[in-house]
C-alpha cells in the first residue's frame, strides 16, 4: 500500500521563503500590516508574452500564499512547489507526487538521506502543556447543551423537515458561545457526543472574527485538557453502517442534511475543504473492497482542489469518482440528485 501523506502537518510545516530560494527566486520581502510580502516577476514560466522584469508576482511568505497577477495562477506553497516541479494541482496523482517530493525536499522525508542525517531543530517545551495530566482527543463531553430550538425558522427557510433536524440534532441556540448560530451535534464513531459545532443563521455577517462555522475549543476538567480535532473525525460517520457500496464524501455539513433527506443516507463530511489524513483512512474503511468513494462537489477551482485531493489520498486504496456539479448541492432537487447520483438508498417520506 502506498505511504499515507499527513496534508494537514505538510501544508502547516512547509516554509514558503525557503521554498521560493530553493527554486531560485531572489527575494524581495517587505512588511506589510498582513504579514512580510515578496513581490517580482514571476517564476513559474507561465506568463507568456509578459514583460520577464514586470513584478507581477506576489507572495505573502508569512502565510504561506502566493498570486501571480499576470498568469493568474495562484495556491499555497505546496501548489508552488508542484507547478515549479512540471505536476498539476488539479491532478490527485500529480497532488501525492509533489507531496512526496516536499517532504524529501524540504522536510527531510523517506528517500532523502542527506535531509535525514542533517541535525534535527529542538523542539520548544511547551509550558502551557506542562501545566495539564494528560491531553485527550475527540472525548465524549461531559454535558449536553440545553434550550436548543429545533424548530426554529431558519431550518424551513433551508427547506429542512422536521425528522432531518431530529435526526441530526440541531437546534438554534439563544444563549452561550454558539449564541446566533445553529448547534450541531457531533457524534464519534460510537455514536458517543463529543462536542458542537455553531453554524451562523445569518451568513452575510461571516467574517474572519466571526466564521461561518465554530468549533469546540480546547476545555479543562480537572486538570485534562480535552481538545476536538476536526481532522480526525468525519461528520455523520457514526450513522453509516459499515460496509456499504458507495459512501458520499462533501466539504460541507449542510449538504449532509441535505443528501440524508432525500434519501442518500451513506453521506459523511470532512467539515471543509481539506481532507486529512486520518479522515482519508476513515472514510476508505467504511468501503466493500468493490465500493465506491463518490466525492460530490463542485465544477470550480475549489471543489476540483477537494476532489483531486481526496483522489489522490485514497486513489491507491479505493476506487475514487467525482460527481462534479455545476450548482451547489442545496439547490439540487430530488430530480437532480438522482440524475446525478442515481437512486436513493431510502424513500424519502
Amino acid at each position: 500500500m502506498s505511504e499515507w501523506i499527513d496534508f494537514k502537518a505538510l501544508r502547516r510545516d512547509l516554509n514558503l521563503e525557503k521554498v521560493l530560494a530553493a527554486y531560485g527566486v531572489r527575494l524581495n520581502i517587505r512588511d506589510t500590516p498582513k504579514g512580510r510580502q515578496h513581490s517580482g516577476p514571476c517564476p513559474l514560466n507561465l506568463c507568456k508574452g509578459k514583460p520577464p522584469s514586470k513584478a507581477t508576482f506576489s507572495a505573502n511568505v508569512d502565510q504561506g500564499i502566493w498570486r501571480c497577477f499576470a498568469c493568474g495562477s495562484h495556491g499555497n506553497t505546496l501548489d508552488f512547489i508542484l507547478l515549479c516541479e512540471g505536476l498539476n494541482p488539479t491532478i490527485g496523482a500529480d497532488v501525492r507526487k509533489g507531496a512526496l517530493i516536499a517532504q524529501r525536499k524540504f522536510l527531510g522525508g523517506k528517500g532523502d538521506e542527506k535531509a535525514a542525517q542533517e541535525p534535527q531543530p529542538e523542539v520548544r517545551a511547551q509550558p502551557k502543556e506542562a501545566a495539564y495530566a494528560k491531553t485527550l482527543i475527540n472525548e465524549p463531553l461531559d454535558f449536553t447543551l440545553k434550550s436548543l430550538d429545533p424548530s426554529h425558522g431558519w431550518f424551513k427557510e433551508r427547506g429542512l423537515l422536521a425528522h432531518t433536524v431530529e435526526h441530526f440534532g440541531l437546534g438554534a441556540a439563544s444563549r452561550g458561545a454558539l449564541k446566533g448560530r445553529i448547534a450541531i451535534p457531533l457524534y464519534d464513531d460510537v455514536a458517543k457526543l463529543i462536542g458542537y459545532a455553531g453554524r451562523l443563521m445569518d451568513a452575510r455577517h461571516a467574517s474572519g472574527k466571526d466564521p461561518l462555522y465554530l468549533f469546540p475549543e480546547p476545555r479543562v476538567r480537572s486538570g485534562i485538557r480535552h481538545v476536538f480535532d476536526a481532522g480526525r473525525f468525519l461528520y455523520h460517520g457514526h450513522a453509516v453502517k459499515a460496509p456499504v457500496n458507495r459512501l458520499l464524501v462533501v466539504p460541507d455539513m449542510e449538504a449532509v442534511w441535505w443528501l440524508w433527506q432525500h434519501g442518500y443516507g451513506n453521506v459523511v463530511s470532512t467539515m471543509g475543504e481539506n481532507c486529512e489524513d486520518a479522515q482519508a483512512k476513515r472514510a476508505c474503511s467504511f468501503l466493500k473492497p468493490s465500493g465506491i468513494l463518490a466525492v460530490l462537489a463542485r465544477e470550480d477551482e475549489r471543489g476540483s482542489r477537494f476532489a483531486h485531493e481526496i483522489m489522490g489520498m485514497c486513489g491507491t486504496s479505493c476506487a475514487v469518482r467525482w460527481y462534479a456539479t455545476a450548482e451547489d448541492v442545496l439547490s439540487l432537487d430530488a430530480v437532480a440528485l438522482q440524475s446525478l447520483l442515481g437512486l436513493a438508498e431510502t424513500s424519502v417520506p
